[in-house]
């Protein structure tokens, strides 16, 4: 009977907590860090479209 049933790995464990680590922690800190992160990843993304337009826009007025 205990075939039937999925057995994890360690590793498998591990990754799935530090998966969802920050919001089972208490402290803050690592969940400030993490939208941090997040934000700073989108802010790069948007200068980067902002960057391609304003290029864009510069090489149409040239023109």
């Amino acid at each position: 009977m205990s075939d039937s049933y999925y057995r994890v790995t360690e590793n498998e464990l591990l990754e799935d907590y530090l998966k969802v680590q920050n919001i089972l922690i208490i402290d803050s800190k690592n969940q400030l860090e993490s939208q941090i992160r997040e934000q700073t990843d989108r802010n790069q993304q948007d200068n980067y479209v902002i960057k391609g337009k304003l290029l864009e826009k510069k090489k149409r007025s040239k023109n």
